[in-house]
């Protein structure tokens, strides 16, 4: 099975194709996470987080972006993807986060 991904900057969406003859359509899933009561919900759009809890999987969506520890959270990653520290360097957004993109470092919420 194929899955589609859309990576946003703040949301993120995961689709499954729908194959009936010759036409062809996209679902989107519904993924189920956990919010910060450790309740369980199921969103089609999940927001583009990733936290990292020392001892235990990384998590993604709502949970990430409620997580209590935001110096092990990476938000709007996807706008720095694909550039290199020079040109990281010349955007005023980029530069306003400091050195943590480059280096891969936690980027704090």
């Amino acid at each position: 099975m194929y899955y589609g991904i859309d990576l946003g900057t703040t949301t993120t969406l995961v689709a499954e194709p729908i194959v009936k003859g010759s036409s062809f359509d996209a679902r989107a899933l519904k993924i189920s996470q956990l919010n910060k009561q450790g309740n369980q919900i199921e969103r089609e759009i999940l927001p583009s987080y990733a936290y990292f809890p020392e001892g235990t999987d990384p998590v993604v969506g709502t949970y990430a972006k409620e997580a209590p520890d935001v110096s092990k959270t990476v938000r709007a990653i996807k706008r720095f993807m694909g550039r290199d520290i020079e040109r990281r360097a010349q955007t005023p957004s980029a530069t306003s986060l400091g050195d943590n993109v480059a280096w891969g470092k936690f980027i704090r919420s």
